[in-house]
């Protein structure tokens, strides 16, 4: 499945950058006319962070949401059940439950160079099926500061149209990694939680990427490859894998403040290498690092509203919906459901 993977994205890349080059013209501009202008004008998805730079000395706050559930199992590409992973495991995972809400400052140091930070906190929830003669349920959940991301963009070309963009960022390992089970916990009374219930990585990580976004009348394309590179091991002895992300999106603003998108997101993600000692890698699944890892395709609808005048005045409101189409996952693992996203972002 890994050539049809990137088949499926380069064909994706080509058909979008053939479409982009023919019509854009690179001479440089950095003025913008309104309701005419990648810059001004911002139909990004809910679920992008990246999509353009800023002008110089224009702020833009923002306010995100992220919410993803996970329900049933899959042991690579197929199905599972909870039978079989109960053959194996103490416990097998019902459902869980991701929330992260983020705080985000982007500048423009210059016409062409904009920095940016991040801050997030986030919850998890996972409610398991234990094994017995009677079979009873058991939840646990974490919660807190998340790892800490700064960017720099900076545009190889910009101008009214079009944008190309390479991203470098860093991130830095706030987020606790020695999170703890409740004291009546049934699993881990007391104990170090299992890694994705943890709130960082413990690493520092390096974030490079690369975005084209071009805008023709009233519809935008972009297309951008990130990844996310762990440097070291953490204090515990593990890291988690390396992840590479490719994103497609076409947006149509068709009124002059609404605009809707539908995105197509690939994740390769690496799997977990070392462990963490006081985990029981056969207590449920999510202690095993054998079910780390693994490759997901998505599709997400969005839609974007832009306030021109008031006391919102270049405020904008993102909301998108996204669902597995393809999942190929490491192990056994809990199977992506949907995800949710929430901007609101402000202009200054």
């Amino acid at each position: 499945m890994d050539f049809k993977f990137q088949k499926l994205w380069l064909c994706i890349i080509a058909t979008l950058v053939a479409g982009i080059m023919p019509a854009q013209s690179f001479s440089d501009s950095s003025s913008c006319d309104s309701y005419k202008c990648s810059c001004d004008n911002d139909p990004t998805p809910a679920g992008v962070m990246i999509s353009h730079v800023h002008l110089k000395k224009e702020w833009m706050v923002s306010y995100r949401y992220m919410g993803m559930r996970m329900q049933g199992l899959n042991n690579g590409e197929q199905t599972d059940n909870e039978g079989n992973a109960l053959q194996n495991y103490s416990a097998s995972p019902d459902f869980m439950q991701m929330n992260m809400h983020m705080i985000m400052a982007m500048y423009g140091v210059a016409d062409r160079l904009t920095l940016m930070g991040m801050l997030n906190y986030s919850t998890a929830y996972m409610k398991m099926t234990m094994q017995g003669g009677a079979r009873h349920h058991h939840g646990m959940n974490s919660s807190g500061l998340g790892d800490t991301k700064l960017y720099a963009l900076y545009a190889l070309f910009k101008n009214k149209t079009t944008q190309m963009l390479v991203s470098g960022g860093i991130s830095l390992p706030s987020g606790s990694i020695t999170k703890r089970g409740d004291t009546g916990s049934m699993m881990y009374p007391g104990q170090r939680l299992p890694y994705s219930m943890q709130n960082g990585s413990g690493t520092y990580d390096l974030l490079p990427g690369l975005n084209l976004l071009h805008q023709h009348n009233a519809m935008y394309y972009c297309v951008q490859a990130s990844s996310i590179i762990r440097t070291t091991t953490n204090t515990l002895d593990y890291k988690l894998g390396n992840e590479f992300n490719l994103n497609a999106w076409y947006a149509w603003q068709w009124a002059p403040s609404i605009s809707n998108s539908v995105r197509l997101e690939g994740n390769l993600a690496g799997r977990l290498h070392g462990n963490d000692s006081s985990l029981d890698p056969y207590s449920e699944l999510s202690a095993n690092t054998a079910n780390y890892g693994g490759k997901r395709i998505l599709v997400h609808f969005g839609i974007s509203v832009q306030t021109k005048n008031g006391c919102l005045k270049r405020s904008r409101f993102s909301l998108e919906y996204g669902m597995p189409v393809y999942q190929d996952l490491n192990g056994l693992q809990s199977t992506l459901k949907n995800s949710l996203y929430f901007t609101w972002a402000q202009k200054f």
